[in-house]
């Protein structure tokens, strides 16, 4: 194979000429210009590799996996191809914008992959059109939810166990530094095409200790980098600054983003809060700047995963997460808690990960050997697997407990009006439903000056309130039968609550006015700034 060889970390990858001239267009080009980890570079400074770095890494698995399948990459151009391809359809912090905050629809859907590879097509010679055209079906694929589009090619590329996971996963640890050996280089020897899927061997005259071992590291260095990385609260925090800033500056989804780099979209977005001359645009400017800076919003409110669980129980499964991963209802959360306060807009931001995120490799495809044949191909986590190996299958259901433990709620507030925390807090508890989880509280939240008083106070006065509405809402309701009038408008019984309260409450006896008259006389004057530097007493 002609071409020519590039250099990535501790080896060389050789690409064809026509793998060559897709790297040499514009189009692809943009990808050495987005970051893999988006804004986790805010946190783990070195995590700046990019997504051309990654696509071309991606290749080189594909490549591994072809050869351990016995394919001639000849006779497999289009999945070496699609490897190179699978990351063209990225906007600048895509899953950020995407699958973090579902600001704009997914980047692999095929609308966005037909403008990409267009924009491709239009940069790269005519001779190699056909070598990008027969990888675009195994691109739509890995878009699909739809299993019948798929099949070992996709598998290869992009599915659970795959070249893009091998691709970055090794890379992502050593860029953040965390200490996680990749130990699943016997994989390849497992890997094993069976019912057209891409599959994972776990037999070679009986069960295979190593195999077993190899997916287990893949699953804890994929939990570590979730853990460490993905959920870190600080990435978090800066996720949710921007996805509130585009939402802020009414950014829209259009061919423009397939041009740009990150740097290149904050600049863009700093131009456009600037130019809006209006609340939402200062907000959205305030939070670029915070972006641009690495001044993050404050965690102040907090939701874990039993608490949500609680909270979906009494209506239906997921609905937490369904609820405030819609952007509409996380914007008129935010502003009604902003308003209510007399906040700046843009002085909130949230974050709700979805409740199953990272457990995609729990769905890889094996096979084994049994006495009546061949079994599978099956999923990793089915019962099939439970009942032959129950040893394996408990493996892997420890691990996606911890990730289901993983899932936080997360709301910032801006740092100029951390002494308002206690009033944002108790809003919040109010709209969303829940109680701001204590530990978080009592760990974090009362180190802030006045928190712990402020907070306490107004979650009595919240109880009182609550305690006498329903009381003060018969009592109008009485009102309204007995003069025929409306007494029982939200308005009427706050304000008649209101009054209520300030009748139980008890009160100092108001002063007379000869009593006010002789407090003010015997007020005395402020004295003049003394000259007297030493401080000793005239």
């Amino acid at each position: 194979m002609s071409g020519k060889r590039f250099r990535v970390p501790k080896v060389d990858v050789s690409l064809s000429d026509a793998e060559v001239a897709v790297t040499q267009t514009r189009q692809f080009q943009r990808l050495f210009h987005l970051k893999q980890l988006g804004l986790a570079y805010l946190v783990y400074p070195a995590a700046t590799h990019t997504r051309g770095a990654h696509s071309i890494q991606c290749l080189l698995e594909a490549s591994r996996i072809l050869a351990a399948l016995g394919i001639a990459e000849a006779d497999a151009e289009d999945v070496r191809m699609a490897a190179l391809l699978h990351d063209i359809g990225h906007i600048p912090f895509s899953h950020t914008l995407e699958d973090e905050h579902s600001v704009f629809p997914k980047h692999d859907r095929p609308e966005r992959l037909k403008s990409s590879i267009d924009l491709l097509l239009a940069d790269l010679p005519s001779e190699h059109h056909a070598r990008v055209e027969v990888a675009v079906p195994i691109l739509h694929a890995l878009s699909s939810d739809d299993e019948s589009t798929q099949n070992w090619k996709s598998d290869v590329v992009g599915n659970t166990v795959c070249a893009d996971l091998l691709a970055y996963i090794a890379a992502d640890a050593a860029c953040t530094g965390i200490e996680k050996r990749p130990g699943y280089y016997r994989i390849y020897e497992y890997f094993t095409r069976e019912s057209d899927r891409l599959c994972i061997r776990l037999t070679k005259g009986g069960l295979r200790n190593d195999i077993v071992s190899a997916i287990m590291d893949l699953l804890d260095m994929r939990y570590a980098l979730t853990e460490r990385v993905i959920f870190h609260h600080a990435k978090c925090t800066a996720s949710a600054m921007l996805a509130r800033a585009v939402q802020l500056c009414g950014v829209v989804e259009d061919s423009s983003l397939l041009r740009m780099g990150d740097e290149g979209f904050l600049t863009h977005l700093e131009d456009l809060a600037r130019s809006l001359q209006s609340p939402e645009g200062r907000g959205a400017l305030n939070l670029v700047n915070g972006l641009l800076c690495r001044r993050l919003y404050q965690r102040i409110f907090k939701v874990g995963r039993e608490a949500r669980e609680s909270w979906d129980h009494s209506r239906r499964q997921d609905a937490f997460c369904s609820k405030w991963r819609d952007p509409a209802e996380v914007a008129a959360l935010l502003e009604q808690t902003e308003d209510t306060l007399d906040l700046p807009r843009g002085s909130l931001v949230m974050w709700c990960p979805q409740a199953k995120a990272g457990m995609k490799l729990a769905r890889a495809k094996v096979v084994w050997d049994s006495a009546d044949g061949l079994q599978g191909p099956i999923e990793l986590r089915a019962d099939r697997v439970k009942q032959q190996f129950p040893g394996v299958w408990k493996r892997v259901e420890t691990i996606e407990d911890q990730y289901r433990d993983l899932w936080t709620f997360w709301i910032g507030l801006d740092r100029r009006f951390a002494h308002r925390a206690a009033a944002v807090v108790r809003s919040l508890e109010d709209q969303v439903g829940i109680r701001c989880d204590e530990v978080f509280e009592e760990t974090y939240l009362y180190g802030i000056p006045g928190y712990r008083e402020n907070v306490n106070r107004g979650r009595r006065v919240s109880e009182v309130w609550h305690a006498m509405e329903p009381k003060v809402e018969e009592m109008l309701v009485q009102q309204s039968a007995y003069d025929g009038q409306q007494h029982t408008d939200d308005a009427v019984i706050r304000k008649a609550i209101a009054a209520a309260a300030t009748q139980a409450s008890p009160t100092r006896p108001k002063k007379s006015d000869d009593q006010v008259k002789m407090f003010a006389s015997e007020e005395k004057p402020k004295s003049e700034p003394s000259d007297n530097s030493s401080g000793e007493k005239k």
